[in-house]
């Protein structure tokens, strides 16, 4: 009777730490989930902001370009990356650029406005030229969502770890 007793208590308590493993992966921060998977021709990864109040204000793109001729820093490149993810941008305008470190690489940081349909969109594109291509990865979000957009898109700078799939950087990040 105790052995039983013992047995059920060990079997709940190993359910429940699952339960609550499968529910933190890893350190990341919990805010983005996967949305979509896509790989034809491009690979492209969407994730959107979990839990209310972020919900809908904005999403995250991770893709792997194929190798550029010419340098990440142009803005050209920038607009190429975009127009190769969105194909309905129009007046596209660069807020600001700079040379930043990304997973310990050199890499380019663009700000950026544009209109999607009748929608004025902001958005942060990160560039990096790593052997198996140009990484990217893109968040778009309305002017007005909230600032944790930024903080969250900002932790990728130290956080991301190049050679990992990008499903992996965004949600299980350290």
């Amino acid at each position: 009777m105790l052995a039983k007793t013992f047995l059920r208590v060990s079997l709940l308590c190993v359910l429940l730490s699952v339960q609550v493993f499968a529910q933190t992966p890893g350190k990341g921060s919990g805010f983005w989930k996967l949305e979509s998977e896509k790989s034809t021709p491009l690979k492209v990864t969407t994730f959107a902001a979990k839990e209310t109040p972020y919900k809908g204000q904005g999403i995250l793109i991770w893709t792997m370009l194929a190798a550029a001729d010419e340098n990440v820093s142009d803005e050209l490149d920038a607009r190429r990356v975009l127009g190769s993810l969105y194909k309905d941008l129009k007046e596209f305008k660069v807020l600001g650029k700079k040379s930043v470190e990304w997973g310990g690489l050199p890499a380019h940081l663009v700000a950026f406005k544009a209109k999607s349909d009748k929608n004025t969109i902001v958005g942060r594109l990160l560039m990096a030229d790593t052997k198996e291509g140009i990484e990217t990865l893109l968040m778009v979000n309305n002017p007005n969502a909230p600032k944790k957009f930024r903080t969250e898109f900002d932790g990728f700078l130290t956080r991301w770890q190049f050679g990992r799939p990008g499903v992996s950087n965004v949600l299980y990040s350290e």
